[in-house]
Parts: structure tokens; sequence; C-alpha cells
């Protein structure tokens, strides 16, 4: 049984490769490019010998599942055809792309590795959701358009996470003991999730997947500002049923998935959207977190003293961007609310008009009745 101890102590070890590729950074002197990498493996081959002494010492003190979290296969630099295959796509598409068959198992919806250390990265992109996690230090991710053309530098914070959507050209060097678990998701799992625990119909759900699926979006998610041990706990929850395989292994991850989502969108008190929305645009995701956690007791008011804008600017640029004012999508994320607690709850309809902001019960159900064509209690009569 693979333990979260374990998994915290490998973690803060150097793996055998990335041993001997540190060696070779230190000798060197300087961040090396991809076609380095044959140099590092007739390096490698050169202190073969130390190399498998490290590796015969975690081999010892670890189970494979935790050694494979550095996702090495060494044997690939020995192929000819592999090297030239991608020596190839790089100089033709100044990328690698890797396909969501490369990574997923037939049962497995969720792949998960630690960022090898002393490796150099070249740009590539992918069919799936990729989630960077900085675990430990401090990380510069480089990101460029889906056309390729602009290209920007984010650096990224201990308990920092970045989502990169498919098709997004990427790449992040660590040369130094900073630590980033990568968590790669196929597009239907974090569809189900991340956005399955975001009402489908609020404005928040739509903008999330309008950014991260939109073939036109040129845009990543970070989330900043959170509970670092909090974020941290539940991915080693994560990583702990991830390797430990068991019957219902898949659909246990999803679960553990889905709980880290629903702590991150909680905790995380800043997200930066980089897009084509500019700096207005970037806010518009706070703005709608901020509304989304505190929808039952806040006002136009506190929403523009929380932002530092006045309230006729804060509705003018709402609108612009969200296509609403910031009192309706208030409303709005109440009675989206209210069906929740109506669907999964045996509430009544005074607690739930209570619970979602309205002391006037009539008041609750006539708003409701106007936006969904039924009462409450019809709603709730229907889902029964």
């Amino acid at each position: 049984m693979i333990s979260r101890e374990m998994i915290i102590s490998y973690l803060t070890e150097y793996s055998a490769i990335e041993e001997i590729f540190r060696t070779y950074y230190e000798q060197d002197g300087k961040v090396n490019s991809f076609y380095d990498m044959e140099k590092k493996y007739a390096f490698f081959m050169k202190e073969g010998s130390r190399f498998l002494q490290r590796k015969k010492e975690l081999d010892e003190k670890y189970p494979k599942k935790i050694l494979d979290l550095d996702n090495v296969d060494l044997d690939a630099w020995e192929k000819e055809n592999v090297q030239k295959n991608m020596d190839h796509e790089i100089k033709e598409k100044n990328r690698v792309h890797f396909l969501h068959k490369e990574f997923f198992e037939t049962d497995k919806n969720i792949f998960i590795n630690k960022h090898i250390r002393f490796s150099p990265g070249e740009f590539h992109d992918h069919e799936f959701i990729e989630m960077c996690y900085i675990y430990r230090g401090k990380v510069d991710q480089f990101l460029r358009s889906k056309e390729g053309k602009a290209e920007k530098k984010e650096t990224l914070n201990q308990g920092n996470l970045l989502i990169i959507p498919p098709g997004m050209q990427h790449k992040v060097n660590i040369y130094d003991d900073s630590m980033m678990i990568n968590i790669v998701v196929n597009k239907y799992t974090f569809e189900k999730t991340f956005l399955g625990d975001i009402p489908q119909q609020s404005l928040l759900h739509q903008f999330f997947s309008e950014v991260l699926f939109s073939q036109e979006s040129n845009a990543y998610v970070v989330f900043s500002g959170g509970n670092d041990e909090v974020l941290r706990d539940k991915l080693l929850d994560l990583m702990v049923a991830y390797l430990n395989e068991t019957t219902y292994g898949a659909r246990i991850c999803d679960h553990y998935l889905s709980i880290f989502f629903l702590e991150l969108l909680g905790q995380c008190k800043n997200v930066k959207l980089s897009s084509r929305l500019g700096k207005e645009g970037e806010q518009m995701t706070q703005i709608l977190l901020y509304i989304n956690h505190n929808y039952a007791s806040i006002s136009l008011e506190e929403v523009a003293e929380e932002f530092h804008y006045s309230k006729t600017y804060l509705n003018r640029i709402f609108k612009k961007h969200m296509g609403t004012t910031i009192l309706k999508q208030i409303q709005d994320t109440r009675l989206q609310e209210s069906c929740l607690l109506l669907k999964n709850t045996r509430m009544s309809v005074e607690d739930i008009a209570l619970h979602v902001g309205y002391e006037d019960t009539s008041y609750f159900i006539e708003l409701f009745k106007k936006k969904y064509k039924k009462t409450p209690l019809q709603y709730r009569n229907d889902i029964d």
C-alpha cells in the first residue's frame, strides 16, 4: 500500500536520472536545448555505474509505481527512428504534439507525473487538458498562442495551479530544487469533475467552457492565493488513489479530482486569465467566483468595493464582457443554487429561500417562477 508519507519522501529526493542530468547541467554551466539530450544521453552512458547504483537504492526503497512518476523511458533514446521522428517534428512544427492514446490507458482518465528537473523542455501541445501544480519553489512556464505567434512567460509560485487547454503550446525548464506535479486529464473527465460542480446554465460554467474549449480561445487559467496546505493535502489524496491500483481505482480518482477542484474553486482568491479579453476581461473570472462564493449575502455595492470600482463602471464593464448586470448575475446564481437544493435535499421552500438570500419567500417564488416557468414545488415534483 502506497502512503502519502511515501510519496512525500520520494518527492523530496532526486531520482537517478535527475542526479545525472543535474551533474551534466552543473558541468556544462548552461540551460540546454532539446538537442543537447543526445549529449546528455552520452553523458549518462559514461556515468552509467553511478546511475545504476542510485537507481538500485531507490528501487529498494520505493515501489515501482512511485518511481514511475518520473516517467522516463531511457530506452527511447537508443531507438534511432524515435529520435529522427522527434527531430523532424520539432523542425517542421517547432513543437511536439502528444496524442490522447500516448498518456491514457483504456480504463483511466487521469495521468500524473513529476516534472523531471534539469531536463530541457521544448514547446509542445496535446489533445488533453494539462494542469501544473507547483508543489515547491517557483517555476517559469512559457506559453504560446495556438497559432504559435505570441509567447508569454508565466511565473508560478508554490501552491499555484496552471490549467492549459488542448492545443496551446508550452514548455517549462526547472533547474533548481523546485517541484512541479503534472496532472493530465482527458477532456470528458475535466468537464465532468471541474465544470460538473458548477451549475451548467451558470455564467461561470459558460465562461470556463469558452475559455478552455473554444477553438478561437488562446487562454490559460492560473489559480493562486489559496490555502496551500489544503490543496496539497487534496492533491496527495489524489496521488495515493492514483498509485494504488484497485478495482474501482479510476472512479475513485475521478472523485478525488472533483474534491480537489471544489477546494480550488473555494480556496483560491485570485484567478488569472490570459486571453484576448484584455485586463478588464481577465478580472471577470475573479468577479464571477466572488459572486459564486458570496451570492447569498452580497450587493452591487459590496462587489464594487471588493474590486475597487464605482458601481456604474463595474456594471458597465461586466455587461460589456458578460452580457448581463451584476445584480442579475447575483440573482441568477441564487436561483441556480436553489435548483440544486430542490433537487438534492428535502429542505422546505422557505428554508431554501433564506439559504440563497431571500427573506421574503413569496418574492423568491415569484422570481423562480418567472425564470423557470414553474414554482419551486412544481420543479421538485417534476424531478421526483
